[in-house]
């Protein structure tokens, strides 16, 4: 359905203003591609968490089966300084992940806001140089579909960064 409603949005434009509705749909695209390449990193650095967490899990489960051996309580301090020294390398693998995601939505948005600035200035601009008069309402109907091509973009980003994260975690 989000799809229906960007591609009715960006049909919308691109029958009353031509330009713009171009401009909007390939602009769009590259930001959707540029997605894509995010996502494949982080679905890259979610698999390297999710192996290193299942490190860690082992490691607990194996010191849990043996808790009760003398090896194991004797051995306390080196147990404990192996776990966090495996808990330890998962942040890397977590900073780096939440800095993917973070430069994902700081571009999309972004994005998202220079396109719709850009395609508005740019039919003001085209009003007023060949009629020399823009009409409000043509400025707000243009605003609301440029508003539902954003909420579309920002919902497909948002599932398909779950689609990843739960890929990753069932791989």
């Amino acid at each position: 359905i989000a799809a229906v409603k960007f591609i009715g949005s960006v049909i919308a434009i691109t029958i009353f203003m031509p330009t713009v509705g171009v401009i909007l749909a390939v602009l769009s695209f590259v930001l959707i591609k540029v997605i894509n390449i995010i996502n494949k990193i982080s679905f890259n650095k979610f698999n390297e968490y999710n192996a290193q967490e299942q490190k860690i899990y082992a490691g607990i489960q194996d010191y849990l089966n043996n808790i009760m051996t003398v090896i194991t309580l004797r051995a306390q301090n080196l147990v404990q300084k192996d776990l966090m020294e495996k808990i330890q390398k998962t942040w890397k693998v977590v900073w780096d992940s939440r800095l993917w995601l973070e430069i994902k939505w700081f571009i999309v948005s972004n994005s998202l806001t220079m396109i719709k600035v850009l395609i508005i200035g740019l039919y003001i601009y085209q009003e007023l140089k060949t009629k020399n008069i823009v009409m409000a309402g043509t400025v707000v109907m243009l605003s609301s579909y440029l508003d539902q091509a954003e909420q579309t973009i920002n919902e497909l980003t948002f599932h398909g960064q779950r689609m990843i994260q739960n890929y990753a975690n069932y791989k």
